[in-house]
């Protein structure tokens, strides 16, 4: 597993232009955001801006991690890696683990990165900054939140598994994404389930701990985390049943 984690953030960050294409965006969001509150000369805070911009930012990280998840299992199928790391002693199921685990610690890191950037720019910008009582349950919303994108990284997985080629299966993520969204803004303008129960959609997950300044209901916060917990479980049987018949190369 760790050999798994170790092989991911060398392909991350060593040769992949996507990851500085989407770090650079996550910069200038943040940036832009601040100096348009600047200009407008709203009332609003450096943490309603830290706020705001980690809200933002949940738009367009679920599609990064569809596109990074794709290449995690389609690249090590076409560079013959996948074929190195099943010779070691290392489960396919431990190999699915490692790669889930990673986007935790990967999307972790993204959200913390971004929530310190945009404190130190927006504190400068705007004046003032948070207090560190208050930055530590930014960081801590945004590992929640980062778990919670892990559950949506497993469904991507997945999806990856079953395709052959990094575009098709970037495109199915991307697609199921929205079509999850889609159906959840249907399914709630139409009220077809209870308000509770909008976390047996994912997407209504991404920004649980974000919206709510204050405490988070204690039954949406259950029920969130359970279905959070059966989207890992099942996607996790699912990813591991479909890599275990397929052959380790193409």
């Amino acid at each position: 597993m760790i050999a798994t984690l170790n092989n991911e953030f060398i392909k991350v960050f060593k040769g992949s232009k996507r990851f500085k294409a989407f770090l650079i965006i996550l910069l200038m969001m943040s940036m832009i955001s601040t100096i348009i509150i600047k200009v407008s000369k709203g009332n609003l805070t450096v943490d309603d801006v830290i706020v705001s911009n980690m809200i933002m930012s949940l738009e367009i990280l679920p599609i990064y991690i569809a596109i990074l998840s794709s290449d995690m299992i389609t690249d090590d199928y076409r560079n013959g890696t996948l074929k190195m790391t099943i010779l070691q002693p290392i489960s396919r199921g431990e190999i699915i683990i490692g790669k889930a685990l990673f986007l935790i610690i990967f999307t972790t890191l993204l959200m913390t990165f971004n929530i310190i950037f945009t404190t130190f720019f927006s504190g400068f910008i705007l004046g003032g900054m948070p207090h560190s009582k208050e930055l530590f349950m930014f960081l801590i919303k945004g590992f929640l939140t980062s778990i919670i994108l892990g559950a949506f990284g497993m469904v991507t997985i997945f999806i990856s598994l079953i395709m052959n080629s990094s575009g098709a299966a970037t495109g199915a993520g991307i697609g199921a994404l929205f079509a999850i969204r889609i159906t959840s803004v249907t399914m709630a303008t139409y009220k077809i389930l209870p308000s509770a129960f909008s976390g047996v959609f994912i997407t209504n997950i991404f920004d649980l701990f974000l919206r709510e300044r204050g405490n988070i209901p204690f039954e949406k916060f259950i029920i969130s985390m359970i279905f959070t917990g059966a989207y890992y479980l099942c996607f996790y049987i699912l990813a591991k049943k479909t890599f275990e018949m397929k052959e380790i190369i193409y």
